[in-house]
């Protein structure tokens, strides 16, 4: 309610004006778009998904000034998407050096709640529906003004 989101409703794929040597277009990938919309100072990050490396540095910019932003990552729990997070900064270039409890002593203090969601089959030609099936907040693990 506090603040306005504005959808957009583009392509699944996005593609950069120019390419970096200026040789037509090129495709942009998650990491890109990041860097792109943090020079537009957001108070918030949403990103759809968080599928490998780019998780690393998606955390990171989070924990630099934009308290609220929103991600999706796929797991069966939600304790087991605070592993799948694990697992995706372990797969990065940044990240793959981090021990493994540091990294989720990170998830603790980024991350203020989980929602999981299960997929419910389609039904009389509507499309699928979704429900949630647990959350996981940890208000102990946060870090005190």
């Amino acid at each position: 309610p506090e603040t306005a989101l504005y959808c957009s409703s583009g392509r699944s794929s996005l593609r950069s004006a120019t390419s970096k040597d200026g040789k037509g277009l090129q495709k942009a990938g998650a990491k890109e778009l990041l860097e792109s919309a943090l020079r537009m100072r957001p108070d918030r990050i949403l990103l759809q998904e968080l599928r490998d490396g780019t998780a690393f540095f998606y955390l990171r910019n989070v924990n630099s000034g934009h308290p609220g932003s929103i991600t999706t990552v796929h797991a069966n729990t939600a304790e087991g998407a605070l592993e799948q997070l694990t697992l995706l900064v372990k797969e990065s270039e940044g990240g793959n050096d981090l021990d493994r409890h540091d990294i989720r002593a990170l998830l603790r203090s980024l991350v203020d709640i989980v929602v999981q969601m299960h997929r419910l089959p389609p039904g009389d030609g509507k499309p699928a529906r979704y429900r949630m099936t647990e959350v996981w907040f940890d208000p102990a693990g946060k870090p005190r003004d």
